[in-house]
């Protein structure tokens, strides 16, 4: 309480000073009192209604607050006194996108990249867009290699640009991504599960399984690991070794695989070897004596 008077006190003799109110604001904001410091931002555009920097702190506080679009009306209204304004228009971009208006925020960072074209984030997050929700992975694709002109060992951008290139089958690619975001974080599982998921497509199976144990090392329980590797194990002829990790993949998830190792190809091949055929009989036998209740 004592905070609040010590602000206000100084307006009471200056009741029409845009520059005390957006300094409270500026206080209040950086107190985490996003509230008050909205209000404080407002009664200092009463006074400037253009001023720049109250608008573009007034969509600042908006964005903390949850308050995605008035955020952008304030960006937009702090970009019509300075259009050229970089952080205007990269922190609009991130405002849309938190509202799913996806292009609309590429064509947010596009602007903030005009002024400064070399920018890591913008780049970053204009292909994380691309990537994720609008699925245009060839503008993903290029908006990663420029992050990556600026930051050469960026996690993200390596892991993510593997993705991209993995959607539009670009596998030995988007394994060397994966390698590349693997020299910068070893012990990462997603890059190996990833990697994994690339080789696999590729059909190198050896090395798929390698980088499957690799996940399974950082991860213990992950079915799809175990799933995938059975897989791999299946299409090199290794029946035993396939059976104990689809084994270990449905004591995970049974669910999951218990229809679905059925129909995949991945195991057409030793579909007719007895001890599959004996898994395969066992599952049955475990399903009709361990039956699942219905939750409702």
């Amino acid at each position: 309480m004592s905070r609040v008077i010590s602000i206000y006190k100084p307006l009471e003799c200056r009741p029409d000073s845009y520059r005390d109110w957006y300094e409270q604001g500026n206080t209040l904001r950086s107190w985490g009192r996003y509230i008050e410091a909205l209000a404080s931002y407002e009664k200092a555009l009463e006074y400037q209604p253009q001023n720049y920097w109250a608008w573009y702190r007034r969509g600042n506080v908006l964005e903390e607050l949850g308050e995605y679009l008035a955020a952008v009306v304030s960006y937009d209204q702090a970009l019509c006194s300075q259009p050229r304004d970089y952080w205007a228009w990269y922190n609009r971009a991130k405002a849309l996108r938190q509202v799913g208006r996806y292009e609309d925020a590429v064509f947010s960072f596009d602007k903030a990249l005009e002024i400064r074209p070399t920018d890591y984030w913008a780049w970053y997050r204009r292909g994380q867009i691309a990537l994720l929700y609008l699925h245009w992975y060839s503008e993903a694709i290029g908006s990663f290699d420029i992050a990556l002109e600026v930051r050469p060992t960026d996690y993200w951008s390596w892991y993510d640009r593997g993705c991209a290139l993995s959607c539009v089958g670009s596998y030995s690619e988007a394994r060397a991504s994966f390698d590349k975001a693997l020299e910068v974080r070893p012990q990462d599982y997603w890059a190996w599960y990833r990697r994994g998921e690339a080789l696999r497509q590729l059909r190198s199976y050896s090395e798929a399984r390698l980088s499957y144990e690799k996940a399974l090392e950082l991860q213990p329980d992950d079915d799809s690991s175990f799933y995938y590797k059975a897989c791999c194990y299946a299409m090199l002829g290794k029946v035993k070794l396939a059976i104990e990790n689809l084994q270990r993949a449905m004591e995970l998830n049974e669910n999951k695989y218990q229809q679905l190792v059925k129909t995949d190809t991945y195991f057409d091949s030793i579909r007719a070897d007895k001890r599959f055929k004996a898994f395969s009989i066992m599952q049955i036998k475990n399903k009709t004596n361990h039956p699942i209740n219905c939750p409702f």
